[in-house]
Order: structure tokens, then sequence, then C-alpha cells
């Protein structure tokens, strides 16, 4: 009975290091995947049909997922590029005016020199001229969701006022 004992432990060890090797090496590839890391290789051969197909179906989802990655980054590219290089100035904020991205040509149109200096400003408190054309800016952006051709003076870095067309 010992003996069939033994026999049977080292049967299901082998078996379940057997099965469970293809698992370990699909945890494995799919945590480099949802790293970016998409050149890992997949386990093929296994004993288990539905460890087979899991594999093939990854491979397609992998591929999908690598392609939809380049394309996103290629996009950001082409939006960077675009957003730099404009000749109208380009700021990206929050509802509370909090600066998140601003362009080459809105430096030059507020007179700042150093995009950080003019991210650490709050738009509606630092660049608007007034709280009152702040709180009308957002008013009206809330009321109509677009804005287009909207006037209004914004401060300069050196204090002076310049009146934009904001779209």
């Amino acid at each position: 009975g010992l003996l069939f004992w033994l026999a049977a432990v080292v049967i299901g060890y082998f078996a379940a290091r057997h099965l469970t090797g293809p698992m370990q090496r699909f945890v494995q590839a799919t945590e480099s995947i949802s790293q970016g890391d998409f050149k890992v290789t997949l386990p093929r051969s296994s004993p288990v049909l539905e460890l087979e197909r899991f594999s093939g179906a990854l491979a397609v989802m992998v591929r999908a997922i690598e392609a939809r990655e380049l394309a996103l980054r290629d996009s950001e590219k082409k939006f960077r590029d675009l957003f730099e290089r404009a000749l109208e100035g380009i700021f990206v904020c929050d509802r509370q005016g909090v600066l998140d991205n601003v362009n080459p040509a809105l430096l030059d149109m507020l007179g700042y020199a150093d995009k950080e200096e003019l991210l650490a400003r709050n738009l509606f408190r630092d660049i608007f001229t007034t709280p009152e054309a702040a709180a009308r800016f957002q008013e009206t952006l809330q009321d109509q969701l677009i804005l287009q051709g909207y006037e209004l003076p914004l401060r300069c870095r050196d204090g002076t006022e310049i009146v934009v067309s904001l779209s």
C-alpha cells in the first residue's frame, strides 16, 4: 500500500508540474504584455487542447494590442507636432484654471521664456485680467461647451494686457 501511495504521489507531482508549467508561462507572458512587452514567446505545445486554443487567441490579441499601441503612439506624435508648431497660442487647463500644457506660441504671446513658469500660474487667477472675466468665461464655456471668437484681455508676464480671441 505504501508503494502505491508513493507512486501516486510521484505521478501526481509530475502530472501537476506538466500541467501547471504552461500556465505559469502564460502568467509570465501576460504580465510582460501588460507592461508593454509585445515580443513575448507564448507557450504553444500543450497536452491540454484548451491551453493550445488559448495560446492562439492570446497571440491574436497581442498582435492587435501592439498594432493599436503603435497607432496611438503615431497619433500622439502627430498631435504633439501640431501642438508645438502651431502659430496660435494653445493651452490645456482644467475647470479650476490649472494649466496642464501650453505651446511655444502662447509663451511668446504672453512673454514667458520658460514653460514651467507659465504652468505654475493659474489661468483664471493669474492670466485673466479680472475675476469677473474668468467667471464670465467659465459661464460662457459651460453654457455653450464650445467657444469661437471669444474675446477677452489676458495679462502678460510683464503685467501688460493683450486682447485675445479664444476658440
